[in-house]
């Protein structure tokens, strides 16, 4: 992180953004430490912002090992099924108490089922596993989202949202000052930064 923010070495304009010229190891472990100081005061407003009041929302964390060595996700660690030299990886789970995960803000551009309450009512039973709605196997089976756009993975996507720079311009005219120009938005990008609710 405090590479990214170095101007020789920066690899986004996240340090433009928040003002930062450079960042070394020691502030980012100020930071740190100023935000467990606060953490349960902001995840209290987040929670008040984003969850219905008196939501249990349930939390798990897992883990599994790959027999490769080229899976982008899994590093080197402590694996807690004892298997050692193989690369693990550990994911999260955030649920409500239906069992569906919250946040699926970018549903409809990605694999995953954008019309869970259609697929909640092709269960036979509460206990039977949850089907994916019709347009979700819809979306599969084109590749394509209901506006016609291509469909992602959620690393596919955030890859295609890497691609926006934020360029410096230095005209070569005196009387003009260098300005900042983001790169054209494409189609799907747009679509994205709207189903998240941010504007650039």
């Amino acid at each position: 992180m405090a590479r990214g923010l170095g101007e020789e070495t920066l690899l986004t304009s996240l340090g433009e953004v928040l003002g930062l010229e450079s960042a070394y190891e020691d502030d980012l472990y100020g930071a740190m430490d100023w935000l467990v100081e606060r953490q349960a005061r902001i995840e209290t407003k987040l929670a008040s912002r984003y969850l219905a009041q008196e939501t249990l929302v349930l939390y798990d964390v897992s883990s599994t090992y790959f027999e490769g060595c080229k899976f982008p996700l899994a590093r080197r660690g402590h694996a807690r099924d004892r298997k050692k030299g193989k690369l693990p990886i550990i994911f999260g789970l955030l649920c409500d108490t239906e069992g569906c995960p919250v946040a699926k803000a970018l549903a409809p551009i990605l694999f995953d089922d954008h019309d869970r309450s259609s697929a909640q009512k092709l269960r036979p039973s509460v206990v039977a596993p949850v089907q994916p709605s019709l347009s979700a196997k819809r979306k599969a089976r084109k590749k394509r989202t209901e506006d016609d756009m291509p469909v992602h993975s959620f690393q596919t996507m955030l890859s295609d949202l890497a691609a926006i720079v934020n360029n410096r311009v230095h005209p070569k005219i005196p009387e003009v000052v260098p300005f900042d120009q983001i790169t054209t938005l494409t189609p799907l990008q747009k679509r994205a930064f709207k189903l998240l609710g941010v504007s650039l």
